[in-house]
């Protein structure tokens, strides 16, 4: 339905992020050691590449076009593909896409998983297409430097949570949603 909705939910899904990471957390070993996280895919994405991680919101489709442009200007892209942002828009297929996930052991988990992010895109662009979000401040620029030292620690309590079998989690948007064990 426009550029536009797709800055919208990628805005808004920057406070879900967090809670698809810890339900398809599953990269604990590097180098074959055990490294104490449940998903160092995370850890090092975001500090060996600069254009990973949680984007800066960005209000409409011109703010962000304004950005790649720059980006592109100072050659530290050549296009929109380069930034592997956890979620960004499609430019060619006007759509949204979640790539803060661990990739899954099973088809099983990873069609469960498929479906979770569909669902929480897909619910975020209802909310706000009936405007259940007026009025609600998605996270507001960059994520804080210290996001990368309490996004571990709050991303396994919630995958902990979800062991449990079946847990209801309370998303930031407002939702509460029950997750099943994947």
């Amino acid at each position: 339905r426009g550029a536009d909705r797709a800055i919208a939910v990628c805005d808004s899904l920057r406070g879900v992020l967090p809670a698809l990471l810890a339900v398809s957390a599953n990269s604990p070993f590097l180098d074959r050691r055990d490294t104490g996280l449940h998903s160092v895919r995370t850890e090092i994405f975001t500090r060996t590449f600069p254009r990973c991680g949680v984007p800066e919101r960005f209000r409409t489709w011109d703010e962000y076009a304004g950005f790649i442009d720059t980006l592109t200007r100072m050659n530290s892209v050549v296009e929109a593909t380069q930034l592997w942002w956890s979620v960004r828009p499609h430019h060619a297929f006007g759509t949204v896409e979640v790539r803060i996930c661990d990739a899954q052991s099973t088809a099983a988990e990873s069609s469960a998983l498929a479906g979770l992010m569909a669902a929480c895109v897909a619910q975020t662009a209802a909310d706000l297409d009936s405007g259940a979000l007026d009025g609600m401040e998605p996270l507001r620029g960059r994520v804080p430097p210290w996001f990368g030292i309490w996004l571990p620690d709050a991303l396994f309590l919630a995958a902990s949570l979800v062991l449990l079998r079946v847990t209801t989690v309370g998303l930031p948007t407002g939702w509460t949603h029950q997750l099943w064990r994947l």
